[in-house]
């Protein structure tokens, strides 16, 4: 018992050295100014968009959001946006997957375009496919038939249903659904005319699922790195189920065409021809960041980055009058809205970022 006193004694040095030197080294790398996450909650009246913004006029262009283990990195001038998304463009080509994906599917690293954090050689490949089957303005061109036969088909659908209760958000997000599968595998995904009464409750309650719940919500664990013992479980449990009925819907699809190019030897017809004449598995088909400075900023390895697009589209330094609605704005501009090559008004990205067929 006499020793700990003496033992307490003698760490304080080294103890005050560590603060010193991690004094030094945080003012030595500048890293963005940091705002308080309560202040989020504070505005929840407000768009988080906006309540962003807000936060810039006080921290800056660029500044750190800590939300529990998760830091995000908020860009809200065209000056650092470009710098973000063109100069360090192949630094920030990564994207932010949470990490319960990667515990349920370890493979998708090598066989997703959505799933996959890393601009790695697997990645590329299968976006280049994706681009000459999809996104390209040849096949977008080749495919205004079928967008248009299911936009006459959801219109019919609507006729038919005058003066009954439908649900507009669940018939739009069918179509959308229908037009998207249809390019990929060349069939319907919703049935809509069994929607309304209910039987693909499910189904689209799965897809919702996938893209909101295990793509675009952060994980808690993320968050909590400490809470993954009490939380990972459940977590872990949903993703499976929903990772099984993906693997589920699609499989089927995926050996009825593999049957059929067996039978008959059928030119390429889509993305999913494609994917299974390059040779990937049932599996592949169905299935980040460096350090670096920004604005002299130290931006850290495995941070979010936000492109607050909702900000540049009303600075105030760019645009005369940014919160009112005057459409011949765009005609006297100088800014050529086409090719994404400036960053005040990007709407649809920007550089290598923008979305294909703009």
């Amino acid at each position: 018992m006499d020793l700990l006193p003496l033992v307490a004694l003698a760490s304080l040095p080294a103890c005050l050295f560590f603060l010193l030197w991690y004094h030094k080294a945080i003012r030595s790398s500048r890293f963005p100014p940091s705002a308080c996450a309560w202040q989020l909650v504070w505005n929840m009246s407000m768009s988080p968009l906006a309540s962003l913004a807000n936060l810039a006029q006080i921290y800056g262009p660029i500044f750190s959001l800590s939300v529990g283990a998760l830091l995000i990195i908020v860009a809200s001038s065209p000056e650092t946006v470009m710098e973000i998304l063109k100069t360090r463009n192949r630094i920030f080509s990564g994207r932010y997957i949470p990490s319960l994906y990667y515990k349920i599917i370890p493979h998708m690293e090598q066989s997703s375009v959505l799933g996959s954090r890393a601009c790695n050689d697997d990645w590329k490949y299968i976006r280049r496919m994706c681009h000459d089957w999809l996104f390209s303005m040849k096949a977008i061109k080749q495919r205004n038939e079928v967008r248009e036969r299911k936009m006459i088909e959801m219109a019919n659908y609507l006729r038919d249903k005058e003066g009954k209760i439908v649900t507009l958000r669940h018939i739009v997000f069918a179509t959308l659904a229908n037009s998207m599968s249809s390019m990929m595998v060349s069939r319907d995904l919703i049935d809509i005319e069994r929607e309304c009464k209910g039987r693909n409750q499910r189904l689209m309650g799965f897809i919702e699922a996938i893209m909101l719940d295990v793509l675009g919500t952060p994980s808690v664990v993320d968050l909590f790195p400490t809470l993954d013992g009490l939380l990972g479980f459940w977590e872990r449990r949903k993703a499976t189920k929903l990772h099984q009925e993906f693997k589920s819907l699609w499989g089927k699809v995926i050996e009825e065409r593999r049957e059929e190019k067996c039978v008959r030897e059928a030119p390429s017809q889509d993305l999913l021809d494609a994917l299974i004449y390059n040779g990937f598995c049932n599996d592949k088909i169905c299935g980040l960041l460096m350090t670096c400075t920004v604005k002299n900023y130290v931006i850290p390895k495995d941070s979010v980055i936000l492109i607050n697009n909702w900000a540049l589209a009303r600075d105030p330094v760019t645009w005369d009058e940014p919160l009112k609605f005057k459409p011949k704005r765009f005609l006297e501009s100088k800014l050529e809205l086409k090719g994404n090559l400036q960053f005040e008004f990007i709407p649809f990205g920007g550089w290598e970022k923008d979305l294909s067929g703009t």
